[in-house]
């Protein structure tokens, strides 16, 4: 038996004399002296049988298989988590007047919810607003000293600040001081940041902060506690909130006593704050807030210059009755009055 060369072809050939097409998936052996470049050459298929062909072809089938199966691979759906796995989608009210989901807000929003509040046990709103991305806060001295906030490096007055609604800045300046505004009763805390003007007026130039309360539900809940550190510091505070028929309520109180470092620095802060409402139906809500706050503090002014007995007194209250009907289910009335 003479010996020739054997050349491993892989992929398609046009036959010529049966007409028959030989599977893309073979590999052929071809007998020739020549290369498997040559046009002419005899081959012989997986099967054992002799066939003439014009000239092999070498196309890119296996390639493109290949490609199809890594495709199919990376096409595989993900596992879909189960309802328990789900997290709840937060939603916010401050960026458009209305309920948007936090990750469709056209707005940069950041939300402080009252577990975020209640796990790092802050105290003062002024506290959990250091912790949202463009905001400044800052603070003169020891607790109840002035504490102003300022959004994206502007003006403090140019930060518009709501209770459940209502603004809340303070003089005809429109600056606000959070060294007296607890966190008691807060259910949470909305932050716009950047021009809203168009939704809240002029105010808003910077952005808003707008802070909702809670309202009371089906269970009953009581809770009190009491705290004390160096500096002579006290403090105690309760909470309550519940549902009777179509009555919700839901209160909060405090009391901080502190000596702070240095003599007649003392502060003496007493808060409360309580949201009522009646609902004789699922679309209608009349309801009222209402808030009280008076703070005492010291001022030591400086070493050269001490002062022992200048104190300043500030008192705060505000009666928020409103009335919420829902007409449609995308339509709704909110009438707030406030004094």
């Amino acid at each position: 038996m003479q010996n020739r060369p054997v050349w491993f072809v892989p992929g398609s050939a046009s036959v010529s004399d049966a007409g028959e097409r030989v599977s893309r998936s073979q590999t052929f052996l071809v007998h020739r002296e020549d290369p498997p470049s040559s046009p002419l050459g005899k081959i012989v298929s997986a099967r054992g049988r002799n066939q003439h062909a014009r000239r092999a072809r070498y196309p890119i089938a296996c390639f493109a298989l290949a490609i199809a199966v890594s495709v199919a691979h990376a096409q595989e759906p993900s596992p879909t988590a189960s309802p328990s796995e789900a997290e709840v989608e937060q939603v916010v009210v401050s960026a458009t007047r209305f309920d948007v989901p936090l990750d469709q807000s056209p707005a940069s929003v950041s939300v402080i919810s009252s577990e975020d509040l209640e796990q790092k046990q802050i105290e003062r709103v002024g506290d959990a607003l250091r912790e949202v991305p463009g905001l400044s806060v800052v603070q003169t001295g020891t607790a109840g000293q002035l504490t102003s906030v300022f959004t994206r490096g502007l003006r403090s007055e140019h930060t518009q600040v709501l209770l459940d609604g209502i603004p809340i800045n303070q003089g005809l300046q429109g600056a606000f001081n959070f060294a007296d505004f607890t966190t008691d009763d807060i259910d949470r805390i909305e932050v716009v940041r950047g021009p809203q003007s168009t939704l809240y007026g002029p105010r808003a130039l910077a952005g808003v902060i707008q802070i909702f309360t809670k309202q009371g539900t089906e269970t009953p809940d009581v809770m009190v506690a009491a705290e004390g550190g160096s500096y002579d510091t006290f403090r105690e505070w309760g909470q309550s909130d519940g549902k009777i028929d179509g009555f919700d309520y839901s209160v909060g109180t405090s009391r901080l006593d502190t000596d702070n470092a240095r003599p007649n620095n003392n502060y003496r802060n007493t808060a409360a704050i309580a949201d009522v409402g009646w609902s004789p139906n699922e679309t209608l809500r009349i309801g009222s807030l209402f808030t009280y706050s008076v703070s005492d503090i010291g001022n030591p002014n400086t070493i050269f210059d001490p002062r022992p007995i200048d104190h300043f007194l500030t008192e705060r209250w505000l009666i928020g009755p409103h009335i919420d009907w829902k007409t449609t289910d995308w339509w709704e009335h909110k009438f707030i009055f406030s004094y």
